[in-house]
């Protein structure tokens, strides 16, 4: 149910099909991602520190894509994930960007 949902599948239409309640649909996306978290062999550490050593790894990443992929120093599984640059406005609402202090 929640690799289905994951494609974008309806919970109504998920929930009809294996005979239980829509929220289950949902409870299952829940189960897999608390299950993927809790996996140690799946857990995704960045191994470089600084920004001037990530920013070498995006050059070197950047020769050998074929496409020119710049600003990513690493993939997991052939995967590309496009984001874009959040806008200073969305940055001050959600109070993210480089001068963030969490307290």
């Amino acid at each position: 149910m929640a690799l289905r949902y994951c494609a974008g599948g309806d919970p109504l239409d998920i929930a009809d099909v294996h005979g239980v309640n829509d929220r289950e649909v949902l409870q299952s996306l829940w189960s897999v991602v608390d299950a993927i978290n809790s996996s140690k062999e799946l857990n995704i550490v960045f191994f470089s520190e600084t920004h001037a050593e990530q920013m070498s790894l995006a050059e070197a990443f950047k020769a050998k894509s074929e496409v020119g992929i710049d600003c990513c120093f690493a993939a997991i599984d052939s995967m590309l994930v496009w984001t874009n640059k959040p806008s200073t406005k969305d940055r001050k609402v959600h109070k993210v960007g480089p001068h963030t202090i969490v307290t």
